[in-house]
């Protein structure tokens, strides 16, 4: 079996190397010349050390130029699906070839805000359905707080960028813009913080991590962005309690909100927090124990 054809191409002398075990033809390369001595002189030293591959071009033997040559070509006669890309994509990231991949189909390619909003939503997300089989507690509290610096902090940061296209800096930029201080909006009428407690900033990261690896974990994405990432370290503020006669002379005023003072009241002789006098509220009970400490009909 001959070992090459020689061809040229506007002037220049081009090989075409014979696959020794197929029989086919690999990729034309230039020789560089335009003389045909030059050119058959190149492919020799070709056959003898190898080819020149990439920026270095370090020499690569002809069996395996002809082996990745084979592998092109099955993927592109290969008919396939997004999760088969993954695995080739995992293979390369194994192999420390590549750091970061996206899919333009599958569950990888939804907005990650969507994804996002969905991953918090209680009663849609699967990574709750998943927590409650396995028999381990998370609140709805907890996923609505999770929600709301969801639509707080991320949907503006990362409105056109899809799940599996989040990137390590994506993330670590991101939490950088939470340490800076923000200025606020025109005409806003909410609570307006201007700088975040690491507490606050660490809850917000959160909801974005814990999303991403879940996601990774379940093979939407190839890369978990999170990883090696820190989180912020300082001392919360710690919240005061209020002594006897303080407590007295709050309940002894007269309230405007006659639910918001039970709701208080609920809370300062049983001992609950805000989540749990809100969950108590929306509950059939809680919500007829409510309405009979307010001596109103429910």
């Amino acid at each position: 079996m001959r070992q090459y054809y020689l061809h040229k191409r506007a002037g220049i002398w081009y090989a075409e190397l014979i696959d020794q075990e197929t029989g086919r033809k690999l990729t034309a390369r230039s020789t560089g010349t335009k003389i045909r001595d030059e050119a058959l002189l190149t492919i020799a030293e070709w056959l003898k050390n190898g080819i020149p591959t990439g920026r270095k071009r370090k020499p690569r033997p002809v069996e395996l130029a002809s082996d990745i040559e084979n592998i092109q070509r099955a993927i592109r006669k290969a008919d396939l699906l997004s999760e088969d890309a993954m695995r080739i994509v995992n293979t390369l990231k194994d192999k420390g070839l590549i750091d970061v991949s996206v899919s333009k189909s599958g569950k990888g390619s939804v907005l990650f805000s969507k994804y996002l909003e969905t991953f918090w939503d209680y009663d849609k997300s699967p990574y709750v359905r998943e927590k409650l089989a396995h028999g381990q507690s998370i609140h709805k509290y907890h996923c609505y707080e999770m929600r709301a610096k969801v639509r707080s902090y991320y949907f503006d940061y990362f409105a056109d960028k899809t799940l599996n296209s989040i990137t390590r800096q994506d993330m670590k930029d991101f939490s950088m813009l939470l340490k800076e201080k923000r200025e606020k909006p025109i005409n806003y009428k909410g609570r307006f913080v201007e700088y975040l407690s690491a507490a606050s900033m660490n809850k917000i990261l959160i909801a974005g991590f814990t999303a991403l690896k879940y996601a990774y974990n379940e093979g939407h994405i190839s890369v978990d962005p999170t990883a090696g990432l820190k989180r912020f370290s300082g001392e919360s503020k710690k919240r005061g309690v209020l002594t006897p006669k303080e407590a007295e002379l709050i309940f002894s005023t007269e309230w405007k909100d006659k639910r918001a003072y039970v709701g208080s009241l609920v809370a300062c002789t049983c001992g609950l927090r805000s989540g749990e006098v809100l969950a108590l509220r929306k509950s059939d009970i809680g919500d007829k124990v409510l309405y009979i400490m307010m001596k109103t009909d429910p």
